[in-house]
């Protein structure tokens, strides 16, 4: 079992159990404690190690596989962007087509996706501008970028 020594729960706060092991196993992530290529503990072994319930983990989990899709989205419009020969400060549309779970990733997460990439638009379900099919986390879609 993968130990996440320092990690602790507070099941008296306020802020919800599965925020705070998101949290704290984004943190062990991205501070290196768990390196690149450690497998995660299993949902069993969150809970027998936070006396946590396994939705707790689950949602925990979740909502950490959404954040790495919105990253790789954002990331995919970012390269995008620079393929189309748009400059740094240009404000953009995106276009979403070809698949429903991204659609409802972006539709979920748009606030956060216009802001990192200079959108004020947003549209799902049709395409134009410099188009590109992508590979997401094993997603097939196809977005599309616009100069405004």
């Amino acid at each position: 079992m993968i130990e996440l020594n320092g990690i602790q729960l507070d099941k008296t706060s306020a802020v919800p159990l599965y925020e705070q092991l998101r949290k704290a196993l984004l943190e062990a992530i991205t501070s290196g404690k768990l390196s690149a290529g450690t497998k995660l503990p299993t949902e069993e072994e969150l809970c027998a190690q936070f006396g946590i319930s396994r939705p707790v983990a689950r949602q925990a989990y979740n909502m950490l596989i959404e954040e790495g899709f919105v990253r790789e989205v954002i990331s995919k419009i970012q390269t995008m962007r620079k393929e189309a020969g748009f400059e740094v400060m240009d404000h953009i549309s995106v276009y979403q087509a070809n698949n429903d779970k991204i659609a409802e990733l972006m539709k979920s997460n748009a606030d956060e996706i216009k802001s990192e990439v200079m959108a004020d638009y947003i549209h799902l379900g049709e395409m134009k501008g410099f188009t590109k099919e992508w590979n997401i986390n094993g997603e097939t879609v196809m977005l599309g970028v616009e100069r405004l």
